[in-house]
């Protein structure tokens, strides 16, 4: 330590520590060798700009426009456009993004919503089993909840007449993509989608989406390989292992990130998202032979063949993960 002369002994000693130019002091303080009453005189650091919401919208709308156009006549604008011409769609379709927006008043809310939420996601640094950032892996996906809702009680002929626009082909999943046992589930009044602890029927779940998002709603919705890195390592993926029986959430830095639903997933598929190994679809609780279902999301082959919606009851086939989404 420095020892100091003080001019006139017994007298109140002088601070050398005004002696020291503004820079000495700064440097100092970065050390922490500067004391209280130095610091005082020190500039405050600048704080971090924080955006106002009218930046923050900006910033959520310039990135779903560009992950919903991009891609040309293959992007998911455009994708959503073909079922319309084909009839399969019974509301309007956009096309465009500030179309989207007209005929969907609500969504720039929900786009900036999702948009802090995959923010949220980034920071946490959470991976998937492939070792990629989650918050990479999830995108936007849109969700036709008028026409979900109109077509709900002939939810697989629905589904048929979409494959058969698609020219699709479905594996030995039987005629529609969706199993009877599942369809049954899905139009009838069984509780089936998760709803705080208890299970609502898909109708009361998709009625309430419509009134909350309208015309369109959204997503933001796992691409790629499901599930997280920390479930692959603790050896049991089964929903209701990951959720404590049903008794809690799957929750990410205060994100709630289980809300993929059989409608979701219907949402997802028909983006035309990343192919991708079978998943668990962790907002539904649906039982078929004594067990959960789970549902094997689309893949491509060279001889155009999708498996599209096939659902199956056993759960040991595949060492498969739930799906994630963020959607309410």
């Amino acid at each position: 330590m420095p020892t100091f002369n003080y001019e006139l002994p017994g007298g109140p000693p002088e601070d050398p520590w005004e002696r020291l130019s503004a820079e000495a002091c700064s440097a100092l303080g970065r050390i922490g060798a500067v004391p209280a009453k130095a610091r005082e005189l020190l500039p405050e650091p600048a704080a971090a700009p924080v955006a106002s919401p009218e930046q923050d919208t900006t910033a959520a709308l310039d990135w779903a426009r560009a992950e919903l156009s991009e891609g040309g006549s293959n992007s998911p604008l455009s994708i959503w456009g073909k079922y319309d011409e084909y009839g399969a769609l019974d509301q309007e379709t956009p096309t465009d993004f500030e179309h989207l927006l007209r005929i969907s008043p609500n969504l720039a809310d929900i786009i900036t919503r999702l948009h802090t939420a995959r923010n949220t996601l980034r920071l946490s640094g959470v991976t998937t089993p492939d070792g990629e950032l989650l918050s990479d892996t999830m995108k936007p996906v849109l969700i036709p909840w008028r026409t979900i809702q109109k077509k709900l009680p002939l939810f697989s002929t629905w589904v048929n007449e979409i494959r058969e626009v698609k020219d699709m082909t479905v594996a030995a999943t039987g005629k529609y993509g969706i199993r009877t046992e599942v369809n049954n589930l899905v139009t009838k009044k069984f509780g089936c989608y998760r709803k705080g602890s208890a299970l609502v029927p898909a109708a009361e779940y998709v009625d309430e989406r419509r009134v909350i998002d309208g015309l369109w709603g959204m997503g933001l919705m796992q691409t790629g390989t499901a599930g997280l890195q920390s479930i692959k390592d603790s050896g049991d993926t089964c929903p209701e292992t990951v959720t404590g029986g049903g008794n809690k959430r799957l929750c990410i830095y205060g994100e709630y990130v289980d809300e993929m639903g059989i409608m979701e997933w219907l949402s997802l598929s028909l983006q035309e998202i990343t192919p991708s190994p079978a998943c668990w679809l962790p907002a539904n609780r649906m039982l078929v032979d004594g067990h959960l279902t789970k549902a094997l999301t689309p893949y491509v082959t060279t001889y155009r063949a999708i498996r599209l919606l096939g659902l199956t009851d056993t759960v040991n086939v595949l060492p498969v993960q739930p799906r994630l989404a963020i959607v309410q």
